[in-house]
């Protein structure tokens, strides 16, 4: 799930790479002012252990493993 938290919109990129295959899946998004996103709604699987990279400029990328 994403969250803007912010009063303005954010494109966003969103990576997770497979932990036991190493296949990565990308999907770009556009979130407006306190809007939520459901990954999984928009394309991405994400599976328990999976490297999570969340990117949008100017803001420092952040990495997560999924649960």
């Amino acid at each position: 799930m994403l969250l803007n938290m912010s009063s303005g919109d954010l494109d966003v990129r969103v990576t997770a790479v497979n932990s036991k295959t190493y296949m990565r899946s990308v999907v770009d998004v556009s979130l407006h002012a306190n809007q939520r996103l459901n990954l999984k709604e928009a394309g991405l699987e994400i599976a328990s252990g999976d490297q999570v990279t969340i990117e949008s400029p100017p803001y420092r990328d952040q990495v997560v493993q999924a649960r």
